[in-house]
């Protein structure tokens, strides 16, 4: 009988030291629970910054105010470019001009912004915005190396306007579509 007692109490004493084992595991759970949820709280916390004040989170990612900084490249464009005139048929763009000013004015107007939106899809626009950006810049230095028509760069910088403007939610603007139809006539010439 005191055998019995004896395992009884080894086992109630194991069986203690389990329970403040397990209790000790829930307590760890709990607070990587908790640190999650706060880890979380601060990512959304940071996107709901970025995503509701881009111009205030441009210093901390590092970026520009785009538009402002492509007009202040074209006016240097503009007056470092050749003064002699160039004859008529040498300041049309070329078919190929046309189809790559068409290509980034599609892009521009593919990442309007819309209040249906998901943020998921927000995010990715402007993602695709900057990239526009990107590129605009790239072809706009190749086009001034290469002495293109000023009319030819002043219509990369129209176009990263209208793609600033889509970025804005009430984007419906008559200066935006006024933008758009000049931007399309020169493309298209109607």
């Amino acid at each position: 009988m005191r055998e019995l007692l004896e395992e009884q109490l080894k086992l109630q004493r194991q069986v203690r030291g389990i329970r403040n084992h397990v209790k000790g595991v829930q307590q760890g759970l709990l607070i990587c629970q908790f640190l999650n949820v706060l880890i979380a709280g601060a990512l959304v916390a940071i996107a709901a910054f970025l995503y509701s004040r881009p111009d205030d989170a441009k210093p901390f990612l590092g970026m520009s105010n785009s538009a402002e900084v492509l007009q202040q490249e074209a006016g240097e464009i503009n007056s470092e470019w050749p003064k002699e005139t160039v004859g008529e048929e040498q300041n049309r763009a070329k078919p190929e001009q046309m189809l790559i000013i068409r290509t980034f004015l599609s892009r521009a107007k593919a990442l309007k912004i819309d209040t249906r939106d998901l943020p998921d899809t927000r995010s990715d626009k402007k993602a695709g915005y900057i990239r526009l950006l990107v590129d605009l810049q790239q072809k706009g230095e190749e086009f001034a190396a290469q002495h293109e028509s000023r009319e030819l760069c002043e219509m990369l910088v129209k176009i990263a306007k209208y793609a600033e403007g889509n970025q804005a939610h009430d984007n419906e603007t008559l200066e935006q579509h006024e933008l758009y139809e000049e931007i399309r006539k020169f493309c298209y010439g109607n």
